[in-house]
């Protein structure tokens, strides 16, 4: 059980970065606030996944995709390697 929070909490801090990232490089639009798409962040990851797979994404798609698995894996990592 110590493990699964681990990793829930991993994918949350990985989902979090992966979402300012996204911020950064592409502000929301006007009508729709910032604070939505930081209420909807672990989101994003699925969302990212998606348009990759579908052929939708931008040119930032795997740079964010990549971003992601690094954090994710290296807190993973750190996770299972500190039972």
């Amino acid at each position: 059980m110590k493990i699964a929070l681990k990793l829930i909490a991993a994918y949350l801090a990985a989902s979090l970065v992966m979402t300012v990232l996204s911020v950064v490089l592409h502000p929301p639009h006007a009508h729709l606030p910032t604070s939505v798409v930081f209420l909807t962040f672990p989101l994003v990851p699925l969302v990212t996944a998606q348009n990759i797979y579908a052929g939708n994404a931008g040119a930032d798609g795997p740079l964010l995709g990549g971003v992601f698995l690094l954090v994710f894996g290296g807190l993973a990592w750190l996770a299972l390697r500190s039972r």
